[in-house]
């Protein structure tokens, strides 16, 4: 039976915070950027989101919409400055993905394991992908801007899983928990969800409060990923 493992990416295998200064608000600064207000462009941001991470849609573009809505002026170097801004650490996390990720990924694939990415990301977001160390390591790659759907959508589990040509059921999904993810990969049927929470509670992005919620919905946590492959042959065996 062909078995796959289905990753998130950012705070799984890619780390923004591991370069992002903890003072530094993409946001503020590429609305500081272009002269808008920051909690105008935050306003907007989130009523926008869904949209932006299920779509083509340039983050910098609804700045600039936004912009010429308030009438404000900002020169083609201030819009720049600002898709810097709001991509700079996940380019770097995508060049330099949480150490031992390479690693362990390729142990995996040694090892008969097919990969899969899962992400909810807008195009900004992924933009170093094809410069990713990660890119030629993972079989499928499904990113919310380019699917059109995302976690914790049922569709958007299928269609990975229908690209890499494996059952739910011979799939084990890993990620941090965000966008409710784990929930999702459980109603869709995957075979292992497994919670991964070094990346995530190291940076502050969880408490172990949320750690604790989180692995209501997962068969095993681990905290770095160099711990899943013996994990994945455990669940395996376990399912058998």
């Amino acid at each position: 039976m062909t078995r796959a493992v289905v990753f998130d990416l950012f705070h799984t295998l890619a780390n923004p915070e591991d370069y992002r200064p903890p003072d530094f608000d993409r946001i503020e600064n590429a609305s500081a950027a272009v002269g808008l207000d920051p909690a105008l462009v935050t306003r907007h941001w989130l009523d926008n989101l869904h949209h932006v991470a299920t779509s083509t849609l340039q983050p910098v573009e609804l700045l600039r919409r936004l912009c010429e809505a308030e009438g404000v002026n900002a020169d083609p170097d201030a819009f720049d400055a600002a898709d810097h801004a709001i991509g700079r650490y996940q380019d770097d996390a995508l060049l330099g993905p949480i150490p031992g990720t390479v690693e362990t990924i390729q142990g995996l694939r040694t090892a008969g394991w097919l990969v899969g990415v899962l992400s909810n990301a807008h195009v900004r977001d992924i933009e170093a992908w094809p410069r990713s160390p990660l890119a030629p390591l993972v079989d499928v790659a499904h990113f919310s801007c380019f699917q059109g759907v995302a976690k914790p959508d049922a569709a958007a589990y299928s269609g990975v899983l229908d690209e890499l040509g494996v059952t739910a059921e011979a799939a084990t999904f890993v990620g941090d928990g965000g966008s409710n993810e784990l929930a999702g990969a459980r109603a869709a049927g995957f075979g292992s969800v497994v919670l991964l929470t070094g990346p995530a509670l190291g940076s502050g992005l969880r408490t172990p409060a949320d750690i604790a919620s989180l692995a209501t919905d997962a068969d095993a946590t681990i905290s770095e990923i160099g711990e899943l492959p013996e994990l994945t042959e455990r669940l395996a065996t376990r399912r058998r």
